[in-house]
């Protein structure tokens, strides 16, 4: 969970603290659709898998993340 909520501090540029579940393009300023593929593509990278397009659609706050990859037991 470490390496998932340092990516999501750095692709919105938010502190480790301000991270929660319940955020998302709503609460995170720098959260739009750019800041979304760069987030997917970041995720892609550091866990070595390929995200499937309901799977990224799906992703609407911070807790979308972990259950998508969850079911993927990443996290």
């Amino acid at each position: 969970m470490d390496r998932l909520n340092k990516i999501i501090s750095e692709v919105f540029d938010i502190t480790l603290e301000e991270i929660d579940e319940k955020k998302g393009p709503g609460d995170i300023e720098k959260w739009d659709s750019i800041q979304h593929l760069n987030l997917v593509s970041t995720i892609e990278d550091e866990f070595h898998l390929v995200l499937n397009l309901k799977e990224i659609l799906e992703i609407m706050s911070i807790g979308d993340i972990y259950r998508v990859l969850k079911r993927r037991g990443v996290v």
